[in-house]
């Protein structure tokens, strides 16, 4: 015996009259379990143990009876000596039960009460075995089961070869094998000749009745698909023919022949008649061989493609086809043939043992290669036809590279299509290639390029270079490569050959290149030894080396052409100095001197002052730079008040220069100076041309000031609209603002704090002319309260969070010891305050409303009375109890910014499950399989306060997230857990970035919250998420994409629980992937509200939006929306009455086109609004289409 449960374990044994006793049991609900001694299967029930009571529960142990099993023969004899198992369903799994006795008898004892299945095996070969079912009664007793084994035959096989002669191989002198133990059922039988590769299959079934016999078959061998490829990428083209609904099996097996080794991996692939693609196979004929399996759709001839799985194997196979079971010899593909003679460039001289390749670009392509014989011609027979017969024949060189073309196409079957090759008219171009001071220069790489030609040689000991076979006409570039540095080249363009045959001669000089000496010294004189030094040379720049302990340093390799060196110290990277200097050609191989000498250093301070002159531009970014370089010398901010300093300035001899950028980096101002002294200080101060906004920001008082507010100002609208932001902001609550341009502005305000906002507006007249704008709060009053358990004691330090409808704004806090909250400086409206114990998860909301400045609300938050959930987990049969099953239980009510109840437990071995301290309510409770994470369930159920639920969970296939519901149309819509689309594009990805999370859905200015599943709906192409307790109703999102795409369906279901009428603000918040590049192509003011159309401007890779959210006619419309040019932040929203106890759905949808498609988009939104298209309202069931409310639903 066993008690489990309200956190206890207990085990006894009954005594001798069968009675237990549990003692001392906590208060609480147990499950009690009693252990049938043979079997140990239990027998449960659930009791509830009160204070002080004795609870009496008698338990039945399962009845247990014997299973008397008849074994025999499929030829009618008893069968002894068979091993059998036995399946009870009391139990869960096959045990041994016994062996047959001579009689072929087995009784099964202790078999307890349900349905069992006894499996016996066969004697002579244990895979083979036969079941059979029944059930023992309540009651138990004895139950007679009869089975009867599978058949066991012999085959015996004889082989006849091509001629019909009988085969001796591995079979006997008769040509005959003998298969022993084949069982019942279907077989085949394939035999193969191991010197000559024919083969040959036959079938058969072994019959009941023909247990222990011998059955004779006979198998004929052919000769069949015997291939080779002998040059990389080749595809062979083999027919077969066969009807719609017929079996095949088509191998393509590696095998040495016609002299050439096996191929290393086989790749086959099936066409229909049509030339439509039927199916590939890679690697499943194992030993890497390829077997392709499928019904067939078509009647008539079937194409087989014999190739390798890479494109550089070669080697011999045979393809094999069976067609229901039967061989069917494949034959050479039938088609056209193609012929042609190759001819050099004067379309004269014919070019024998030529490879030619001939290929064919659509359906079961072709690729076959042929030599042309002692006149130039080639044949290549089999090449497909028709709409399949278009060609390209490449006559090639030894190295495989395409010398010329033809292409053609084949109209018919048996049809001769002559394609001609020539080659294009070529010469030779020869020449040599010296060094800068006059010598050849040996095996040295020489290239020639241009329209038709990239191809390299090297020099010969003379410095001689030569390439034939280069093309007559276009403009070409030699180029010789220097032999000790290959980034160094000459070239000589403009190379043009003119006639078939001719030899043009181009020499090359290579540029010179010479050995630096760099000699670094400080501005004293004193060698800088270790100082790093960089070289900028004709050809490159980079970093030369280090000076060594006399500040000197070899460069090797130099090229011709100008070269500049600067030096920076090893210790703090400062600039050193800088020369410059010239590599001739007389230079070549020899040592040119250099001098680097360092410049003074010193610091650079200053102001950064507004147009005003006065108004020091604060946090002003500014670079430093050495004028003769342009190399940037150091970085930094100003101050709050525009001041900067540039501490240790290493400049060269011609000075430094620095620029400072208005805060918005639109704007650059800069000024130069030249150190004359070794440490001396310059003070140069730099004027940017931008205007100054200024002014103090203050609470709606007009008194208190808002200490480091957020500020920034605005100008214009739509695409041409600019915002600047504060770059100064201090206690005492002032701003500066700089870079507004001539004309009106708005300054926006916002205390961090609170999220209180306030704008005002002003006007630059004069850029040179500050602006003084004091900024005033938006109106607010005081929330307090009280935070309460079930029985009204104060909870002390809870979790307390705001949610404002008046500002797009979230507050957390935390109460006091006396459970006391409070909130200052609210916006008026609309507000929700939601408490949340950290001890118990518990969580509460109540919301209210602030109708004047300085009204004070208070709020107090009750935590609801708990409660105990139990339940039994099932799987999909709604049956079989899920053991170990993870749980969990959770109740929206009460959610909000601190999130919602949320508690996990475990299923046990049967199942079940039980959770006390729930909120009562509506719960909602999960579960998923411990063994499959792709099946979860949920369900929800009400809890009331005193009496216990009972919530069981049937699992069903589940979406994680993000979850991809993909289209035939290439489109996905990628569903994360709010239900929002996350980036949408293409599958492919090559449109991409549509959203950067869209369609948010808010009730009353709450977010739906994440879920971590969804469920699986209309054949997997819908996912309901929820539901989710908001507002005092329950919601649920489902989003359907149709199976070919198109767009994407939400329903927003809102069903009211209460007895009362429920006004609700529902809206849908985007954040478009076109960012700032936003384009309204269709406002909803042209759609009468009921869709808008946006893209990217056509820029890629957006693709292009449709937003459709109101049918004509709707009993509720939009109260308002927003699409504005160059604002990624759409919304719409509704005002939507949910009747007592009833459901209302808003429907919307989004839409994904190509890149331009805009047309494409608009015309899917109409007929969304208009429900034209046949999957508008796919999948959704009568009662949801009466409770859409924002469309008219016929």
């Amino acid at each position: 015996m066993s008690l489990n449960g309200s956190g206890a374990s207990r085990s006894t044994q009954t005594d001798g009259t069968g009675r237990y006793t549990f003692s001392d049991v906590p208060v609480g609900s147990f499950t009690v379990t009693a252990y049938e001694p043979n079997t140990n299967v239990p027998s449960s029930a659930v009791v509830t143990v009160s204070q002080d009571q004795t609870t009496t529960q008698d338990l039945t142990l399962v009845a247990l009876g014997t299973v008397r099993l008849q074994v025999s023969f499929a030829a009618g004899g008893p069968a002894a000596g068979v091993q059998v198992n036995i399946l009870e369903a009391a139990r869960g799994f096959f045990r041994f039960a016994g062996t047959t006795d001579a009689s072929g008898r087995l009784d099964i004892v202790n078999v307890p009460t349900g349905a069992f299945t006894v499996r016996a095996f066969h004697p002579v070969n244990f895979a083979v075995f036969r079941d059979a079912s029944g059930s023992m009664p309540a009651v138990g007793g004895i139950v007679p089961v009869a089975l009867t084994l599978p058949a066991m035959a012999s085959v015996q096989v004889t082989v006849h070869n091509a001629t019909g002669d009988r085969f001796v191989g591995t079979t006997d002198s008769a040509g005959q094998l003998v298969i022993a133990s084949v069982p019942e059922g279907a077989f085949t039988v394939q035999a193969i000749d191991p010197v000559t590769s024919l083969l040959g299959e036959v079938s058969g079934t072994i019959t009941a009745a023909q247990d222990g016999q011998t059955v004779s078959l006979t198998v004929n061998l052919v000769e069949a698909g015997l291939g080779v490829l002998r040059f990389r990428g080749e595809r062979d083209l083999w027919v077969f023919t066969a009807n719609a609904g017929d079996s095949v099996r088509v191998a393509e097996d590696k095998l040495a022949n016609g002299g050439y080794p096996a191929l290393p991996d086989p790749f086959v692939e099936a066409y229909n008649p049509d030339g439509s693609f039927l199916g590939a196979n890679d690697d499943s004929g194992g030993n890497l061989n390829s077997l392709f399996q499928g019904t067939l759709t078509q009647s008539g001839r079937h194409v087989v493609v014999a190739t390798a799985y890479a494109e550089a194997y070669t080697g011999g196979y045979r393809i094999t086809v069976t067609v229901n079971g039967t061989t069917v010899v494949p034959q050479p593909f039938p088609g056209g043939t193609v012929t042609g003679h190759v001819y050099q460039g004067d379309g004269v001289t014919p070019l024998p043992n030529t490879r030619v390749r001939l290929s064919t670009g659509n359906g079961p392509r072709l690729v076959a290669n042929v030599s042309t014989d002692t006149d130039g011609l080639y044949t290549v027979t089999g090449v497909p036809f028709g709409a399949l017969g278009g060609f390209t024949a490449s006559a090639l060189d030894a190295n495989a590279q395409v010398l010329g073309s033809a292409t053609g196409n084949v109209p018919n079957r048996d049809d001769t299509v002559v394609a001609d090759i020539r080659l294009p008219q070529v010469g030779t171009i020869t020449g040599q290639v010296a060094f800068a001071r006059g010598t050849p220069a040996p095996f040295t790489s020489v290239q020639v390029f241009g329209p038709g030609i990239n191809r390299f040689a090297q020099t010969d000991a003379a410095g001689t270079y030569t390439f034939s076979q280069v093309p007559v006409g276009p403009s070409l570039t030699v180029r010789a490569y220097h032999p000790s540095d290959g980034a160094l080249f000459r070239d000589v363009t403009g190379v043009v050959l003119t006639s078939h045959g001719e030899t043009r001669t181009v020499d090359v000089t290579l540029p010179a290149t010479a050995t630096v000496q760099v000699t670094v010294l400080r501005g004293d004189g004193s060698r800088y030894s270790g100082a790093y030094v960089y070289i900028q040379d004709s050809a490159r720049s980079f970093f030369a080396g280090t000076a060594d302990v006399d500040g000197m340093l070899f460069i090797s390799n130099v090229p011709e052409g100008a070269f500049s060196l600067q030096a920076y110290d090893p210790g703090n990277g400062a600039f050193a100095g800088s020369t410059s200097g010239v590599v001739t050609a007389a230079d070549d191989a020899g040592t040119i001197l250099a001098t680097i000498t360092a410049p003074f250093s010193g610091d650079v301070q200053g102001t950064v002052f507004a147009a005003d002159g006065q108004t020091g531009v604060s946090n002003a970014y500014l670079q430093a730079y050495d004028v003769a370089t342009g190399a940037s010398l150091a970085a930094l901010y100003a101050d709050g008040n525009g001041s900067y300093r540039f501490a240790g300035l290493n400049p060269g001899d011609q000075g430094f220069r620095i620029v400072a950028y208005s805060p918005d980096f639109e704007t650059t101002v800069q000024g130069t100076g030249a150190f004359t002294a070794q440490g001396q200080l310059i003070t140069l101060d730099l004027t940017l041309p931008v205007s100054v906004v200024r002014g103090t920001v203050f609470f709606s008082d007009g008194t208190t000031t808002v200490p480091f507010p957020n500020v920034f100002v605005t100008q214009g609208s739509g695409e041409g609209s600019r915002t600047f932001y504060a770059s100064f902001t201090d206690a005492g609550g002032h701003y500066r603002v700089f870079g507004a341009g001539v004309g009106s502005f708005t300054v926006t305000a916002q205390d961090g704090n609170s999220g209180l906002r306030g704008t005002a507006t002003g006007t630059v007249a004069d850029v040179a002319v500050p602006v003084d704008l004091d900024v005033l709060l938006q109106a607010s009053g005081t929330v307090t309260g009280t935070v309460r358990d079930a029985a009204g004691v104060a909870v002390p330090f809870a979790d307390v969070a705001l949610t404002s409808s008046g500002l797009p704004f979230d507050r957390f806090g935390q109460a006091d010891d006396q459970g006391g909250y409070r909130f200052e400086r609210v916006a008026l409206g609309d507000f929700t305050v939601q408490a949340r114990d950290s001890a118990t998860a518990l969580t509460a909301a109540a919301g209210g409303t602030l109708a004047a400045d300085g009204d004070t609300a208070t709020i107090d938050l009750s935590f609801p009375a708990t409660g105990t959930v139990m339940g039994t987990i099932f799987a999909a049969d709604g049956v079989t109890p899920v053991a170990s099953a993870p749980v969990t239980l959770q109740n929206m009510g009460g959610s909000g910014p601190l999130g919602f109840f949320s508690h996990s437990t475990t299923a046990d071995a049967t199942g079940h499950y039980e959770a006390s301290g729930i909120p009562v309510g509506t719960v909602s409770v999960s579960a998923r399989d411990p063994s499959d994470s792709r099946r979860m369930g949920s369900a929800e159920g009400t809890l009331t306060e005193g009496t216990p639920a009972t919530i069981d969970v049937t699992l069903e296939p589940i979406a994680f997230f993000r979850f991809n519901l993909d289209g035939a149309d290439g489109f996905r819509y990628d569903v994360d857990c709010t239900g929002q689309l996350n980036d949408g594009g293409t599958v492919s990805r090559s449109l991409n970035d549509a959203y950067d999370g869209a369609y948010f859905l808010k009730i009353n200015g709450q977010f739906f919250p994440c879920f971590s599943f969804g469920r699986l709906e209309d054949g997997g192409r819908e996912i309901s998420i929820g539901s989710a307790s908001m507002s005092g109703l329950s919601v649920t999102r489902k989003v359907f994409v149709p199976a070919g795409g198109g767009f994407a369906r939400y329903l927003e279901i809102l069903s009211n629980p209460t007895a009362a009428n429920q006004t609700v603000t529902v809206q849908v918040e985007s954040n478009l992937g076109s960012d700032s590049s936003t384009r309204v192509v269709v406002p909803p003011s042209l759609t009468a509200n009921s869709f808008a159309v946006t893209d990217q401007q056509g820029f890629c890779c957006d693709p292009a939006l449709a937003h459709v959210f109101e049918g004509p006619g709707a009993p509720t419309g939009l109260s308002a929306v927003q699409f504005t040019n160059g604002n990624d932040d759409i919304f719409y929203r509704w005002s939507v009455t949910v009747p007592a106890g009833g459901t209302a759905i808003v429907m919307h949808f989004a839409v994904q086109r190509g890149l331009t498609d805009t047309a494409g988009a608009q015309s899917q939104a109409e007929a969304l609004v208009n429900l034209t298209d046949a999957n508008a309202l796919a999948g959704m069931s009568a009662a949801e289409r009466a409770q859409v409310t924002n469309f008219v639903v016929p």
